[in-house]
């Protein structure tokens, strides 16, 4: 949510570069200049152009699959007859009468994706990067008044800004930056440069379309715990402020942070329930 980068660089540490190396490979990405890479690369030291990491991204709210980014959906002649689809012809779709009845919807065409991860873990990341709007570095794009979640970039000498977000519907990015590289200014941050950017496109597109407000989707295997924000634990009679977070079933915290908890006079502690 606050781009602290310290923790990045623990996690990457201690899990080693191959794993994140492999796993940006499995999201589209041209690991090439990464293989020699060092802790720098849990930063984004590596170089990405903006449609690799927006296809990347595409796989958070899509329950983790990855759409390959494509230019040319169809191509008609001048009497519209279609001679390219990207995705071939649904031939149960060809045949719609005038008479539209929801009953009978068209089925839905397939778009090819590869799963890149499980949907459980898909939707931790979401909520995650929810997190960054609603309480982070791009808290600036909460008057959207939607579900969305994404990530500001900023590089060193901010001579490059990011931002790249989503709602259930749509993945965006958007990049700041000179041909020849050169600062944009003290404090040109992603926050501050690009995510406006993307605010705006994405409210423009939504009145544009008149899309209704959308959810996303919760897969099985979820659970929603309230945990103490500073020790991740279950809150006790001492916790300050707690957060609603997302567990996969199973992985869940199962006690109290027994440090926190306040002394009664007499040396007894307190239970969570404030029984004694």
């Amino acid at each position: 949510e606050n781009s602290r980068n310290l923790l990045t660089i623990r996690l990457t540490r201690e899990i080693g570069l191959v794993p994140v190396i492999h796993s940006a490979r499995r999201f589209g990405l041209d690991t090439t200049k990464l293989e020699m890479g060092d802790l720098t690369v849990a930063l984004g030291s590596g170089a990405f152009s903006l449609i690799e990491i927006v296809s990347a991204y595409s796989s958070f709210p899509n329950g983790g699959r990855r759409v390959k980014p494509y230019f040319i959906d169809r191509v008609q002649d001048a009497s519209g007859l279609s001679t390219y689809r990207r995705h071939g012809i649904c031939v149960e779709c060809t045949d719609i009468s005038n008479t539209f009845e929801l009953a009978s919807l068209p089925p839905v065409v397939e778009i090819p994706s590869q799963r890149v991860m499980s949907p459980q873990v898909a939707y931790q990341m979401v909520s995650m990067l929810q997190g960054v709007i609603n309480n982070g570095t791009a808290r600036n794009l909460r008057y959207l008044n939607m579900p969305a979640g994404g990530k500001t970039g900023t590089t060193n000498d901010y001579k490059d800004a990011w931002f790249v977000g989503f709602t259930p519907s749509i993945v965006a990015g958007v990049w700041v930056g000179f041909d020849n590289p050169q600062t944009l200014g003290k404090r040109e941050a992603g926050g501050r440069v690009a995510s406006p950017i993307w605010g705006r496109f994405i409210d423009q597109t939504f009145k544009k379309q008149k899309k209704t407000v959308e959810v996303f989707n919760v897969p099985e295997g979820i659970s929603f715990v309230r945990i103490d924000k500073e020790t991740g634990k279950l809150p006790t009679l001492a916790t300050k402020k707690t957060m609603l977070e997302v567990f996969m079933v199973g992985t869940e915290p199962k006690q109290e942070d027994v440090a926190a908890q306040p002394q009664l006079p007499n040396g007894g502690d307190v239970t969570p329930y404030g029984l004694y």
